[in-house]
């Protein structure tokens, strides 16, 4: 996604949503392979569920982000899909 307003616009819009938002526990279970890319996986709880809380985080801030925001066509991105959220990827790649 690419932001269809000013850097100021973007930032009251993020202001309003994460001024209601509460602190939680996330715990950080190392570096995961995510396509061609790595990433610390924040997502999980210690027995390997999702974290709702952090699902929860993603899914308002994409929802806010939205109306602000426009999918580039000729970049290679898949919209974002709360079902796909951070699946867990295979280590080390079997690809």
């Amino acid at each position: 996604m690419h932001a269809a307003v000013t850097e100021e616009e973007l930032i009251a819009v993020l202001d309003r949503l994460l001024s209601e938002a509460t602190a939680f526990t996330t715990y950080n279970s190392g570096i995961e392979r995510h396509g061609k890319g790595f990433a610390y996986n924040v997502h999980h709880l210690p027995d390997g569920t999702p974290n709702p809380e952090m699902v929860d985080l993603v899914l308002s801030v994409n929802t806010g982000l939205a109306p602000v925001s426009t999918i580039q066509p000729d970049f290679l991105f898949k919209p974002f899909d709360p079902a796909e959220f951070r699946r867990i990827c295979p280590w080390p790649p079997t690809d």
